[in-house]
């Protein structure tokens, strides 16, 4: 590690700081305070050492450590090495910087694509919560294969110092200096262990190609699963923008018997579209399988949930294209939890006294499940799709809140006979 690799680092990795106290600027590149022009936080100029656009810490936080890693990638008696640096950047009002860069780990990949990997010692024991906490006087060698030392190799180098060195291999297999974001040593173990990875790659399929990197073998499978739907594509010089969902829409072809070998199923114009098509269309299936499954059991909690909830049956709110009324059956929240992947139906929701469903529509289509407890006549909760927030969820919310006299009135009226 030479002085000019450690500046090039320094320069590459990290960025200038600033503080305000009282009204003063501190530059935390070179110590100097001056009085700025405007009392705003936002990006700054030092007029003393020039360093432009630095930008703003907390004054409590300025005694305080950035960590940053960077690799070097050489070519060692045949192996492709890469070599990870550890770097830290220490800041301190009214001083300059300090940097300290230390060595902390090396993969050694060979021709195979079998990787070997060395690294120092990491203090993970006592008041240290750091995973990667290196041992400065350790040595690099190679470690005992435990889950913590798993991800620890796993690190993805913020940055590459300029100057690679690589194998001839390498570069045949599909390497163009880049590494569509994965960490370099598994990007080149990948094209040169697995032919079909390599040809993904050269192919241009990097969505595919990052699914087989990142996921492993799990995402090697699913490509093996699919290898002559995916050479239909390539032929069709059709690009898989979204491994993820369209391997899951092949999935859903077959479900349907469909021909994945076709190239007029296979390659969609609108990937997400045709995704939904049948995903909706699957989801209507599974409901019919799960309503036929339970029907005995949904037919005697229908009554309960009627005799207990009844009396809100009838109620509708309104605002504008928005549209809320409660879950009216059993049904309902088997297939509002299906559709949404939320747990109403699976936590039987319909069986809590002091709780009112309600379903969120906006022109005809589910947007988000909404509780209100009837014992503090509030919103519990609202939950969209996987149990995320959607953009009307302050609207759908707020049209609740707006209608609770409305919720409390029939709290007091008798439930409607079962």
């Amino acid at each position: 590690m030479t002085e000019e690799q450690k500046q090039w680092a320094n320069d590459a990795l990290f960025r200038g700081y600033y503080v305000q106290v009282r009204n003063r600027n501190f530059c935390l590149e070179c110590g100097h305070k001056w009085n700025p022009e405007c009392k705003r936080l936002g990006k700054r100029t030092c007029p003393s050492c020039g360093t432009k656009g630095l930008k703003h810490v907390d004054h409590w936080d300025t005694d305080k450590s950035i960590y940053r890693y960077w690799a070097k990638i050489d070519m060692v008696e045949g192996c492709q090495v890469v070599r990870m640096f550890f770097a830290e950047k220490y800041l301190k009002r009214k001083q300059t910087p300090k940097y300290y860069h230390q060595e902390v780990m090396q993969h050694w990949v060979r021709e195979d694509g079998k990787i070997t990997s060395m690294a120092k010692l990491c203090s993970t024991m006592g008041a240290c919560r750091r995973l990667d906490s290196w041992s400065p006087g350790t040595d690099l060698e190679v470690r005992t294969n435990s889950r913590n030392h798993q991800m620890r190799c796993n690190i993805i180098p913020d940055k590459i110092c300029p100057g690679r060195n690589t194998l001839p291999i390498i570069r045949r297999n599909g390497y163009k200096g880049y590494f569509r974001g994965e960490a370099p040593h598994h990007f080149f173990s990948a094209i040169l262990k697995y032919p079909k990875v390599e040809t993904l790659l050269k192919a241009g399929q990097h969505s595919l190609f990052s699914l087989c990197v990142g996921m492993g073998d799990y995402g090697r499978n699913k490509v093996r699963q699919y290898w002559k739907s995916i050479c239909i594509a390539m032929r069709n010089d059709y690009i898989v923008e979204d491994a993820s969902d369209w391997l899951d829409y092949l999935g859903m072809l077959e479900q349907f018997d469909k021909d994945i070998l076709n190239a007029e199923y296979i390659c969609p114009d609108d990937l997400h579209k045709a995704h939904n098509h049948y995903n909706s269309q699957l989801q209507e299936v599974q409901i019919q399988q799960m309503l036929e499954r339970d029907k005995e059991k949904i037919k005697k909690e229908n009554v309960e949930y009627r005799a207990n909830k009844g009396q809100f049956f009838n109620m509708r709110f309104r605002n504008k294209n928005i549209k809320i009324e409660p879950l009216t059956s059993v049904q309902q929240f088997l297939i509002e939890g299906k559709k949404l992947k939320h747990c109403i139906y699976t936590n039987s929701y319909y069986k809590r006294d002091n709780s009112l469903m309600l379903s969120a529509r906006i022109s005809g289509e589910l947007v988000e499940t909404v509780e209100v407890n009837l014992r503090k006549m509030e919103v519990s909760q609202a939950r969209g799709f996987k149990n995320k927030p959607t953009e009307h969820h302050k609207k759908i919310v707020d049209t609740v809140r707006e209608n609770m006299d409305k919720i409390a009135k029939r709290a007091n009226t008798e439930a409607v006979a079962a």
